[in-house]
């Protein structure tokens, strides 16, 4: 799990690294804008302003972006949900060393905690490929016929579940591996033996 868990991480940050370059070439009218501006529109006149301002260039670094985006997806949904998921393990290991945390409601609020974030991860994906549709057509056909008060509401869930997705499995993968080393520790302590 180490090994892919690394995999993701360079393929995240080298995709992100990608994505932060294409945006140098964002601009539109001679202003520069962020990939947010496509993401989260204030309106449909905004939005086609926007797209109407973009010359060659500026297009195809969009366009880029997107596909790039694309390849981002498969490492950083993949690694909020690895995150959880070693979490979880660790919990359910954690359960197996001291017998009575089953009973702890804490415990298996945490556990759900995970599991929901874990499933999420999908909808978010889910939600960043339709994103990523939507904005390729506006840009390609130049037509805004979408709902743009939906469409950033869709933009915010899938923030609010990736990267809530995220911290939560990060913390909860740090704190539990830090309560299997102090559970070691007190069983070694307990039988005489000292840590390694």
């Amino acid at each position: 799990m180490k090994a892919l868990l690394i995999l993701l991480g360079i393929v995240t940050i080298t995709t992100f690294l990608l994505m932060r370059r294409n945006a140098m070439d964002f601009y539109s009218n001679g202003k520069s804008f962020t990939i947010f501006d496509l993401e989260c529109p204030e309106s449909k006149a905004d939005v086609t302003a926007l797209i109407d301002g973009l010359d060659i260039k500026a297009k195809t670094a969009v366009l880029d972006n997107l596909d790039t985006d694309y390849l981002f997806m498969v490492g950083i949904f993949p690694l909020i949900m690895l995150l959880n998921l070693i979490a979880l393990r660790n919990l359910n290991y954690i359960n197996a060393m001291r017998n009575d945390i089953m009973l702890d409601p804490a415990y298996r609020g945490w556990r759900i905690l995970l599991i929901i974030f874990i499933a999420s991860q999908l909808i978010a994906w889910g939600l960043d490929l339709t994103e990523n549709v939507v904005i390729e057509k506006w840009i390609t056909t130049g037509i805004v016929n979408t709902d743009t008060a939906m469409f950033t509401l869709r933009t915010i869930i899938k923030f609010i579940l990736s990267v809530g997705g995220f911290l939560v499995g990060l913390s909860s993968w740090l704190l539990t591996n830090r309560i299997i080393r102090k559970t070691l520790h007190e069983k070694d302590s307990y039988m005489g033996l000292s840590p390694l």
